[in-house]
C-alpha cells in the first residue's frame, strides 16, 4: 500500500485495521466482533484450492512431524476435532492412516491433517531413513514401524495402504506430495506363495488348509507341499462318483485297479483276484491272481498263531520290535520278555526266564517256588529292577533260581531284597537239592538289607558287584548252605552313592555272614577271586563259631583295610576255632594264612634219669609262644589240631649237662606220636658226648607231613645208661 494510515482508523465505530501489513497471499478476516486480521488462506476452514484438510489434535504423547501419516484415536470432548496417533502398517490397530500431517505437531497441540491435495515443503528425498532416492510419480505407502516409504509392505501379517503420489522431489524440505487418503487398506492384502484368501468373520485371511503349487499343478489339502494334482492329507468322503482315467464310473461290484499309469475299473475274474479260504485264517496268494489260507491264523477274541510245524523266517532282514515283547519257548524253557513291571508276575512260572528291557520301577513282593526260574537282562548296566517296596522283593523256596546280566536296587530301608531257603531237617543232604546262582549282576543303590540264603546244594555268586550298599541290618549272610561258592566278585563302597565325592551313609552290617549251624551245617565254602573292602565299623567276613564247614577255602582274595574304624578283615572265628579248622585260608592281600606254627621253650632245668632205651624227655613245665592250629601237649610236645595234612619244619635245641663220670654218651631224636602209635622220624637222631660237668648243645632238625591229632616230642636215651641235666629246651613247628 503506497498510501496508508500510519494508525487505526475507525469507520462507524464498527472495524479495526491490522497494525501492519500481511505477507504474500494473506487475505483479511474478521474475527465477528470488528477486528480485522492478516491469515494465510490455509488456516481456513474451506483451505485452498490445492487441498483439502481437518482440525485435530496431537495426543499420542510425542510430537509428530510434518508428513507423518497419522490415524484416529478418538475426538476431543463434544467438539469435531479429531485426536490422532502415528499410523503403523505392521499394526492392525493402528490402520489405516485417515491423513498426512499438515504441520509438525506437539503433544496435546492442535493442527491439521491433509486428506486429499498437496503437501508442499517437506523431505521427500528420502521419505524415511534407508528408503532410497524416490521418483516423481513414486506411490507412497505408509510405512512399517510408521512414516513414509516408497516400498510396499510385504508379508501377510502387514498391511497396505497407498497415500499419494511423489511430487517434487528434494532432500532439503522443498519436495512435495500429492495427497490421497481414501481412509482404508487400499490394495490386496500380501498373500505367502501358494497361499489363497478365505472370508474370516469381518476379513479376509490366507487359508491354512489349501496349498497351490501352481508350477508344478498341483494342489495340496492339509499338504502343505503336494506331491500330486491332488494331495489330500487326511481322510477323504467321496458321495458322488469315482471315475477312471477313461472317464468310467464303473458299475456296481467293480474294483478299482491301477493300470501302472492310471487307473481302471475291472471286475472279479479276468486279471482280478479269485480264491476261497477259511474263516480267521490269513489269505496268501497261492498263484498270481489266487489267495488262499496261509500257516497264521487270527481267532476274534484270541492271538495270531502260526501253525505248529511252521517256520517263520526273516531272510536279509531284521525283525524290529518298539515297545512290544516276545514269549518263546526253547528247549523246555519259556522266554518273556519283560517291559513293564506287570510283565512280572507276582509267582513266577516254573521253566521260566523272564528278560528285563530297561529300568523297571517295582514296587510289589514277588515268589519263587516253581523250579528253575530265571531273571536276566542283557545289559547290567542298562537293564535295571529298582524295588521300591517296604517287605521282601524276591522269597525264593525250594527251587532253583539264576539271576544274570541285570542290576537289583531298593528305595526303602526296611526292605529286603532276597529271602531264600532250601533246607529240612531230614531228607538226603537235608533236602537240600537246589541251585541258587547269581552270574555277572549288580547289586546297586541298595537302601534296604540285601539276602538271607538258607540251604540250596550250591549257591554259585560269579563276577557279581556289590556296591553302594547302605544295608543297615545284614548284607550277604548265609545257613547251612551245602556249597558255597563265591569267586570273582565285589564287595566295596558300602556307602550312599549320592553322597560322593563325601562319602556318607555308611552301611553297618558285616558283608559276608557265614551264620550258626541250624538245620545242618556248611559242607564246602570257597571264597577266591574277590576284592572286598569293608567300611568303618564293617566286618568284610564274619564266621560264627557256632557254625561248622566240612572243606574251606578262602583264597586269592583283596581283601583291602583303608579307612576301617572299628571294623575289620575277619570275625566271629579264629582259625583255632573249631568253626574254621577245616578251612584252608592263603594268598590273600590283608587276611593272614591260616599255616601252623608253635613255639615252645622251657628255661631252667630238669634232671633227666639213666635209660638205654628211648623215652620221653621229662619236662616238669614249658611257655608256649606264637601258635595258630598247634597245641601243648605233654612233655614239651606240639599237638596239630587242623584237619588238612600239612607239611611242617620241626626245629628242636637242647642244652644238656652231664653229672656222672667221663665219656657219658647220650642219644636224642624227634618223635611222632598219634594215639597209641609212637613213630620215630628217621634222620633226626643226634648224639653227644660229655663228661661230668660238661656242657652241650643238641639241635634236631626235620621236614615232615602232620594230620589232626599228630604230637612232635623229643625223646632220648643213653647208650652208657647215665643221668644228665636238661638245661634249656626249645621247640619251633612251622607249617
Amino acid at each position: 500500500m503506497a498510501n496508508r494510515f500510519l494508525n487505526n482508523i475507525s469507520i462507524n465505530d464498527e472495524y479495526t485495521l491490522p497494525p501492519a501489513d500481511g505477507t504474500a497471499d494473506q487475505i483479511i478476516s474478521t474475527n465477528g466482533a470488528g477486528v480485522l486480521s492478516f491469515i494465510d488462506t490455509s488456516t481456513l476452514d474451506v483451505g485452498d484450492t490445492e487441498r483439502v484438510h481437518i482440525a485435530c489434535k496431537n495426543t499420542s504423547g510425542a510430537t509428530i512431524t510434518k508428513g507423518t501419516p497419522v490415524y484416529i484415536t478418538g475426538t476431543v470432548g463434544t467438539s469435531f476435532i479429531i485426536e490422532i496417533a502415528p499410523a503403523d502398517a505392521g499394526d492392525k490397530a493402528k490402520m489405516p492412516a485417515v491423513g498426512l500431517l499438515e504441520t509438525d505437531l506437539a503433544n496435546n497441540a492442535e493442527g491439521y491433517v491433509i486428506v486429499s491435495g498437496v503437501l508442499k515443503n517437506l523431505t521427500t528425498d528420502p521419505l524415511s531413513t534407508g528408503d532410497g532416492t524416490p521418483s516423481s510419480n513414486d506411490t507412497v505407502y505408509v510405512k512399517v514401524g510408521g512414516g513414509l516409504t516408497k516400498t510396499k509392505p510385504t508379508t501377510s501379517a502387514n498391511l497396505i495402504q497407498n497415500v499419494g503420489k511423489v511430487g517434487r522431489v528434494n532432500s532439503a524440505s522443498a519436495g512435495s506430495i500429492a495427497v490421497s487418503t481414501i481412509m482404508r487398506t487400499n490394495d490386496v492384502p500380501n498373500l505367502a506363495t501358494g497361499k489363497v484368501f478365505v472370508g474370516a468373520t469381518d476379513y479376509t485371511t490366507a487359508s491354512t488348509v489349501v496349498d497351490l503349487d501352481e508350477t508344478n499343478v498341483r494342489l495340496g489339502v492339509n499338504e502343505a507341499t503336494p506331491t500330486q494334482t491332488l494331495h489330500v492329507n487326511g481322510n477323504a468322503r467321496v458321495t458322488g462318483a469315482v471315475y477312471d482315467s477313461s472317464n468310467s464310473a464303473g458299475t456296481s461290484g467293480q474294483v478299482l485297479s491301477s493300470t501302472g499309469t492310471g487307473t481302471q475299473w475291472t471286475t472279479g475274474g479276468g486279471g482280478g483276484v479269485t480264491g476261497s479260504g477259511t474263516p480267521t485264517y490269513l489269505p496268501i496268494w497261492s498263484s498270481t491272481t489266487a489267495l488262499s489260507d496261509s500257516a497264521i491264523y487270527h481267532n476274534i477274541s484270541g492271538e495270531p498263531t502260526v501253525n505248529s510245524g511252521v517256520d517263520f523266517n526273516i531272510n536279509g532282514a531284521r525283525l524290529s520290535l518298539t515297545n512290544a515283547g516276545i514269549i518263546q519257548t526253547e528247549n523246555g524253557t519259556t522266554i518273556v520278555d519283560v517291559l513293564d513291571a506287570s510283565d512280572l508276575p507276582s509267582t513266577l512260572a516254573a521253566n521260566t526266564t523272564y528278560v528285563i528291557h530297561g529300568n523297571l520301577s517295582v514296587s510289589t513282593a514277588h515268589t519263587v517256588s516253581n523250579d528253575n526260574c530265571a531273571i536276566v537282562g542283557r545289559d547290567r548296566n542298562k537293564d535295571r529292577i529298582t524295588y521300591t517296596g517296604s517287605s521282601t522283593f524276591l522269597t525264593i523256596t525250594d527251587a532253583s533260581f539264576a539271576m544274570q546280566d541285570i542290576t537289583i536296587a531298593s528305595t526303602n530301608s526296611s526292605s529286603v531284597l532276597i529271602d531264600a531257603t532250601d533246607v529240612a531237617s531230614s531228607g538226603y543232604n537235608n533236602s537240600r537239592d537246589h541251585f541258587f546262582t547269581l552270574v555277572n549282576c549288580q547289586f546297586r543303590n541298595v537302601v534296604g538289607d540285601l539276602m538271607t540264603v538258607r540251604g540250596f546244594d550250591l549257591v554259585d555268586f560269579n563276577n557279581t558287584t556289590f556296591f553302594y550298599i547302605e544295608s543297615p541290618n545284614f548284607g550277604c549272610r548265609f545257613e547251612d548252605v551245602s556249597k558255597l561258592e563265591i569267586s570273582s566278585c565285589e564287595f566295596i563302597r558300602w556307602f550312599s552313592e549320592s553322597s560322593l565325592p563325601t562319602p556318607s551313609g555308611f552301611a553297618t552290617c558285616d558283608m559276608i555272614e557265614l551264620m550258626a549251624n541250624n538245620l545242618s551245617s556248611f559242607g564246602a565254602v570257597n571264597i577266591s577271586g574277590c576284592i572286598i573292602h569293608p567300611q568303618q565299623t564293617q566286618f568284610a567276613l564274619n564266621v560264627s563259631s557256632s557254625s561248622t564247614t566240612g572243606f574251606g577255602t578262602i583264597a586269592a582274595n583283596a581283601f583291602v583295610n583303608v579307612g576301617i574304624t572299628t571294623g575289620g578283615i575277619l570275625t566271629g572265628s579264629t582259625y583255632d576255632d573249631a568253626s574254621m579248622l577245616k578251612y584252608d585260608v592263603f594268598a590273600n592281600q590283608g587276611l593272614a594264612d591260616s599255616s601252623a606254627y608253635k613255639f615252645l621253650y622251657q628255661n631252667g632245668t630238669n634232671a633227666q634219669s639213666a635209660t638205654t632205651t628211648f623215652s620221653v624227655l621229662s619236662l616238669l613245665s614249658v611257655t608256649s609262644g606264637a601258635a595258630q592250629r598247634l597245641s601243648t601237649a605233654s612233655s614239651g610236645g606240639a599237638q596239630y589240631d587242623g584237619t588238612k595234612e600239612i607239611t611242617v619244619k620241626v626245629d628242636a635245641s637242647l642244652t644238656v649237662q652231664g653229672v656222672g663220670g667221663n665219656n657219658e654218651q647220650f642219644e636224642f631224636q624227634l618223635y611222632k606220636i598219634n594215639g597209641v602209635t609212637i613213630t620215630p622220624i628217621p634222620g633226626t637222631t643226634s648224639l653227644i658226648e660229655l663228661d661230668s660237668g660238661e656242657i652241650g648243645g643238641i639241635k634236631l632238625f626235620t621236614i615232615t607231613n602232620l594230620v589232626q591229632n599228630d604230637i612232635i616230642r623229643v625223646y632220648y636215651r643213653s647208650p652208657s645208661n647215665d643221668n644228665f641235666t636238661l638245661a634249656n629246651y626249645s621247640i619251633a613247628i612251622k607249617q
